[in-house]
């Protein structure tokens, strides 16, 4: 994995004090519920996320999310990364792609699950046809899936369309499954507060919210050079966990090194040659896993550290 425009020097420069500019805006979530859905006896929550106007995203401090301003409909996502126990009942139980299976050298640690663990070495194009699956099993019907085959969006994605590697078209008013696209995870990993991390500003209390790597004293990760069971830290103003670390989470948009743009519900560029993820994971230090740090990967990768989290459009 390339790491973009972040170096250690930034974890020196980048500002202890911020502005409550998000008290500002108006977010609703108590008008929202919550929504939980059962997949061959798991079950999984979705967390919703009011629509808001002047969303405040960026850093000034990184290069390629300078500070901008979006405008998001409202949606939910995933409280927690999709585990290996919904990836396996929902793309079948002999579909174990993660190499943190639980074998001699990748157990969980004492006391967590190893079926409750992030799902990783999952291609995007994987999470794609994912995506579709859980919209069928979840009982919403093939006529809500977001990812299509074909520009009349009339031949729902499927895996074979994944092993091919084809660019799905999107139905953005269908209110199935989908990645969130990157505008989506910020706003949502900040979790109502202008903090660095998801949950929290001070480097000195990220273990209460990240699992993340240590280096040296300067970090002082915990994850042991392992991912964990979700739900095991803290949760962020929004009731989501490991938005911060665990493993990389992909989400919808191509990258471009330059700053988002500023918009309504956008949905990054049209084309590219890799995709952005977001979040930082075990293996990675504090600093990738703030709520800007933005990297990339190759649609095609599948890696030990990175996995997803899903949403759904509300009222679009």
């Amino acid at each position: 994995m390339k790491k973009l425009l972040i170096t250690l020097l930034l974890a020196a420069v980048l500002p202890a004090i911020h502005t409550e500019r998000i008290s500002a805006q108006t977010v609703r979530i108590a008008a929202l519920a919550d929504k939980t859905y059962t997949v061959k006896g798991i079950r999984f929550a979705m967390k919703p996320i009011a629509a808001v106007q002047g969303a405040v995203l960026g850093d000034n401090n990184m290069e390629d999310n300078q500070e901008h301003s979006v405008n998001l409909s409202a949606y939910h996502i995933g409280e927690t990364e999709v585990t290996q126990e919904l990836w396996q009942a929902v793309m079948g139980a002999s579909n174990k792609p993660s190499y943190f299976d639980g074998t001699l050298g990748k157990e969980a640690d004492s006391g967590e699950k190893q079926e409750k663990r992030p799902v990783e070495q999952v291609r995007w194009f994987d999470c794609i046809a994912f995506c579709n699956e859980l919209t069928k099993k979840a009982g919403l019907g093939d006529s809500e899936c977001v990812y299509y085959s074909d520009a009349a969006l009339s031949t729902v994605y499927t895996m074979s369309d994944a092993n091919s590697y084809m660019v799905p078209q999107v139905k953005w008013g269908a209110k199935g499954f989908r990645l969130p696209t990157e505008a989506e995870w910020e706003w949502a990993a900040k979790g109502g507060k202008e903090y660095r991390w998801a949950g929290t500003d001070e480097q000195d209390e990220l273990k209460k919210y990240a699992w993340y790597a240590w280096y040296d004293d300067s970090d002082g990760g915990d994850a042991n050079n392992k991912t964990h069971e979700v739900k095991q830290k803290q949760a962020n103003g929004y009731g989501l966990y490991d938005m911060s670390g665990n493993v990389w989470e992909w989400c919808w948009d191509w990258y471009d090194d330059n700053t988002p743009a500023e918009g309504h519900d956008l949905d990054g560029v049209g084309a590219g040659s890799v995709r952005v993820i977001r979040g930082g994971s075990w293996f990675n230090r504090a600093i990738y896993a703030a709520c800007a740090s933005r990297d990339i990967s190759n649609p095609v990768s599948r890696c030990d550290f990175l996995g997803l989290r899903v949403a759904y459009s509300i009222g679009k």
